[in-house]
């Protein structure tokens, strides 16, 4: 158990993000500091030439001196707006652009990690992550610069204090180990408070996240009470963490705002009893005071800055742990782990030569074997696809279909045996270079969210508007744009506007527009009925011409028009519970 006030531990990797952060944030920050400097020095500034105007001027009744020193404030007042304003325009970039670089870097984490790691997060999870605990992180970045002033200022005040009497600097340079000792003592406190309260916001964002989203399942089990009463529970446990995180801030942050108040009540008796004995001027008595106020101010700042330390640290480690999940397995390749006579690059190079093709692409699959979870699905399976060809995977549930479906698109890796896409060896081709050449389109579709154009061209954004209608009329979905006023018409949020089969078809839509080399359609037909999937079909044919098609299938009318039937059955690993055989393949893929 850690003693109080000792270290909270922090994650390598969360300072890791941070110092990269402040990297991205650099140059513009250094033009905000500069600013900032500028703002702070005339703020500093304020209280002597206040003491001139008083001693100079009122004191010695001379209007002249009164009215010029009144101009230096004027002017004083005019270089503090401009700093400050360039100071928050300039800091406030360099903040967002970390954040838009973190967010852009833990998206893409998450897109390539190992998805039996990714899967632990539910969307709420990640949403939090990616949204809230970056705004932690930008807010922390953004106050950088105010640090380093808030330094300066507590240094460069005691110095002219010191300067202006050494009594009084005495009161001032008194607040500083005070404040450090009251820092040191909360600081452990805070974090272990701020990680408690930013972990349990997260959860609570994940759970509402799939409260939501299983809203009509909760309504039709008449389940609304109790997800209500668990959503409040899981509220009070985030207000409670909440406020014990404020309840620490609340004292720290008071504490170090009242220690420089009792110092300038103290150095006003001091100084205002050697004002009287003629040892320091009125003026100097207001300068101190002056800049008592501004010694306040900084204190404030700094401990303010150190209790969102916490919640910064806290942010950063939640988004360390995304940043750093391990890659999908075939992300890389096996030129990262045995040397061969292609490079990485050069194999990735020829199949973006693939992938740019207009033509499909032959694939060979040669003895292949699969595992999912530690347990062989397939053994041995062997095909061979021709440029423009259609090869259909039939056989029953836990065959292994989806999943040698997955292992081809690269979401697996071989345990056994060759996968080559015109003689290339796809296990030597990372994962971003083999997507240029092969699209998998699954059975259940994630949900969509936007226009209808939007989301058809997820695949292909440089198609014309008369391309995307060409497809989603030969799809059957010419209705679908009509209802939805055209291309611009939104589909509802994750796609709850659209049925099973109409959402099946946009995400053929979108893969037809990659014009990929290779296409493989996971069961991608089946929430249609008969007659619609025989359109859908006819369709195909043309839509597809020049591609090579791999398709799983139950059904008989896809089987139907394949140029090649490959029965799974052959290939499958038999298992001692037949269920974990369904559960493996559906997993990958659905019912298939």
């Amino acid at each position: 158990m850690r003693t109080p006030g000792a270290r909270a531990p922090v994650d390598p990797g969360a300072r890791a993000l941070l110092r990269r952060c402040f990297r991205i944030a650099r140059r513009l920050q250094l033009v905000g500091l500069v600013a900032g400097l500028v703002w702070r020095g005339a703020a500093i500034a304020t209280p002597w030439v206040l003491q001139r105007a008083i001693d100079d001027g009122v004191v010695a009744d001379d209007r002249t001196a009164l009215w010029a020193w009144a101009g230096v404030l004027v002017l004083l007042g005019v270089a503090s707006w401009t700093g400050d304003a360039v100071r928050h325009l300039y800091v406030e970039r360099g903040a967002y652009r970390a954040l838009v670089d973190t967010r852009r870097r833990a998206l893409a984490a998450l897109i390539d990690a190992d998805p039996d790691r990714a899967s632990v997060y539910s969307p709420g999870e990640v949403i939090s992550r990616i949204v809230d605990d970056c705004i932690r992180l930008r807010t922390w970045i953004s106050g950088s610069v105010t640090t380093v002033i808030g330094l300066l200022t507590v240094v460069v005040v005691v110095g002219l204090i010191a300067a202006l009497d050494p009594v009084l600097a005495l009161v001032a340079i008194a607040i500083v180990p005070l404040s450090a000792v009251l820092a040191v003592t909360q600081s452990a406190a805070n974090i272990d408070a701020a990680l408690r309260s930013v972990s349990s916001a997260g959860q609570t964002s994940a759970w509402i996240e799939a409260s939501i989203s299983g809203v009509d399942t909760v309504k039709g089990l008449g389940a609304e009470s109790v997800v209500v009463e668990r959503a409040a529970d899981r509220a009070a446990r985030v207000r409670s963490d909440a406020v014990g995180l404020a309840r620490i801030r609340a004292r720290w942050i008071a504490s170090a705002t009242a220690i420089p108040g009792l110092g300038t009540a103290v150095g006003l008796l001091v100084g205002g009893g050697r004002a009287i004995d003629g040892d320091v001027s009125v003026g100097q008595l207001v300068a101190f005071t002056g800049w008592m106020g501004l010694l306040a101010s900084a204190t404030a700042l700094l401990t303010a800055r150190l209790a969102l330390r916490g919640t910064a640290l806290a942010a950063a480690q939640r988004l360390s742990i995304v940043l750093a999940l391990p890659p999908h397995p075939a992300s890389m390749t096996s030129g990262e782990e045995t040397s061969g006579e292609d490079s990485p690059a050069t194999t990735d190079e020829r199949v973006d030569r693939v992938a740019s093709a207009a033509r499909g692409t032959e694939l060979v699959v040669d003895a292949v074997g699969v595992e999912r979870g530690g347990h062989p699905i397939v053994e041995g399976a062997s095909f061979i696809a021709r440029p423009g060809e259609w090869v259909a995977l039939v056989g029953a549930i836990g065959t292994g279909k989806s999943s040698l479906l997955r292992t081809i698109s690269g979401d697996l890796r071989t345990t056994a045996g060759r996968i080559s896409l015109d003689g290339i060896d796809v296990s030597d081709v990372a994962w971003p270079a083999r997507s240029g050449a092969v699209a998998l389109v699954p059975q259940h579709p994630a949900p969509l969210t936007g226009t209808i154009g939007d989301v058809v061209r997820r695949g292909a954004p440089e198609a014309t508007d008369g391309e995307v209608r060409r497809v989603l009329g030969a799809l059957a979905l010419g209705g679908l744009v009509d209802d939805l006023g055209g291309l611009d018409g939104r589909i509802g949020e994750r796609g709850r506007t659209v049925s099973g089969g109409q959402r099946q078809r946009l995400a053929l839509a979108s893969a037809i527009l990659r014009r990929p080399p290779l296409l493989l359609l996971d069961d991608a037909t089946s929430a249609l009925d008969e007659d619609v999937e025989a359109a859908v079909l006819t369709s195909l044919r043309s839509l597809t011409a020049g591609m090579t098609i791999v398709l799983t299938t139950h059904r008989e009318a896809p089987a139907a028009v394949a140029d090649t039937v490959v029965d799974m059955t052959q290939f499958a690993v038999a298992r001692p519970v037949a269920g974990a055989v369904a559960g493996a393949d559906e997993a990958e893929g659905g019912p298939s």
